[in-house]
């Protein structure tokens, strides 16, 4: 894996709320943000997924998202794009677990909206960002000529321009990303690795059954 995705955790109107009122987790508990919030839909495969079973798993706990679903009555989407310009037109003040292009896309256009990571920390994935080399391919040795000029600062480089997405080497420039796409070293990831899929995969289940009630 050789891509550092931040994912998306916070996504606000910056004409509706404050940074300091949003940043964090604990904060999205105040009652005023009751019926303003929107989610990814995190009991299918996806950003969504990805960012709450992280959170459940690392950062809050279950006990936390059933207090949060309880009293702020969050809306559940599964379209990236209308999530974002529900924020972006005032609908809702903000949206949690959604994907960085939409967001990207509406910024530019000079939408009033911002993506932050929570105080708390938040998920590094690999996105489309891995390897697979097959065991019978017909020229190996050509294939591992590409990925060891892939994996090159050349090739990193050139690799992050064309998909706007940073690389796990930090010796990679990063002027050409949008500063969402950027890992902050100030904030606390976890990277997508098996063993945090694996756990992930194990908590599906309790997703259903904090989020299934908001589908119905």
């Amino acid at each position: 894996a050789f891509q550092a995705a931040p994912g998306q955790s916070i996504l606000y109107n910056t004409q509706l709320a404050k940074l300091e009122e949003v940043n964090s987790y604990k904060n999205l508990l105040n009652p005023r943000w009751k019926g303003k919030i929107l989610m990814n839909d995190p009991t299918v495969a996806g950003n969504g997924n990805f960012i709450f079973s992280t959170s459940v798993a690392f950062f809050m706990g279950d006990d936390y998202w059933r207090e949060f679903v309880k009293y702020q009555a969050p809306v559940i989407l599964r379209d990236d794009r209308l999530l974002v310009e529900w924020i972006a037109f005032g609908k809702y003040v903000l949206s949690l677990g959604g994907s960085s292009g939409p967001d990207e896309e509406f910024i530019a256009a000079g939408a009033p909206i911002k993506s932050i990571n929570p105080a708390e920390g938040s998920a590094l994935t690999t996105g489309f960002g891995a390897i697979v080399a097959l065991n019978k391919a017909p020229h190996p040795n050509a294939a591992a000529l590409f990925v060891n000029w892939l994996l090159s600062k050349e090739g990193m480089t050139e690799f992050s321009k064309g998909t706007a997405y940073a690389s796990r080497r930090i010796d990679i420039p990063t002027g050409h990303l949008h500063p969402s796409g950027v890992p902050n070293p100030k904030v606390k990831y976890i990277f997508e690795t098996p063993e945090v899929l694996e756990e992930n995969t194990r908590l599906d289940p309790l997703l259903k059954e904090i989020f299934g009630p908001l589908l119905k």
